[in-house]
């Protein structure tokens, strides 16, 4: 029993030494693209840039995944589709709720300027905030499609 967990141990401690390079990889990879290529491009086509590359790389995650797991592409792009939309959806909420709650706290406390008011939780657009919405969607749309036989002969 004793041996099983070290096995369970060892493997989450290589699962965590993986996903450290991977986000020190992604990291330095978008510093020195931003150094290097974007700051050369104009706004827009620098959005674009980013929304692509977002959508290209979740895309990829999507295909690693399913290159691990050998579960079929259409299923894993639904559930990467929704699990992506779900963490921006509430990502977005939270962060809105906790900054209200920290302005709320702030006029409680002395020697504090209170004159910020609570605000309402607004979603705003980024540009990495596109690519993922364009790879949900166009995951929904494509899953739908693939699907739609299934439904039909219901």
């Amino acid at each position: 029993m004793l041996q099983g967990l070290l096995d369970y141990l060892q493997g989450i401690g290589i699962f965590l030494v993986i996903l450290f390079v991977i986000i020190t990889s992604l990291v330095v990879g978008s510093r020195w693209i931003e150094n290097r290529i974007l700051k050369y491009l104009k706004p827009r086509a620098r959005d674009l840039a980013i929304v692509l590359n977002i959508s290209s790389l979740e895309l990829l995650t999507t295909w690693g995944f399913v290159y691990i797991s050998g579960w079929r592409f259409i299923d894993v792009l639904f559930m990467m589709s929704l699990m992506l939309l779900s963490v921006m959806w509430v990502s977005a909420v939270f962060k809105s709720s906790f900054d209200n709650y920290t302005r709320a706290e702030a006029k409680e406390l002395p020697g504090v300027d209170a004159k910020q008011q609570v605000t309402v939780s607004r979603f705003t657009l980024t540009p990495a905030k596109s690519g993922t919405l364009l790879f949900g969607i166009t995951g929904f749309i494509t899953s739908f499609i693939m699907y739609m036989p299934y439904f039909i002969n219901l």
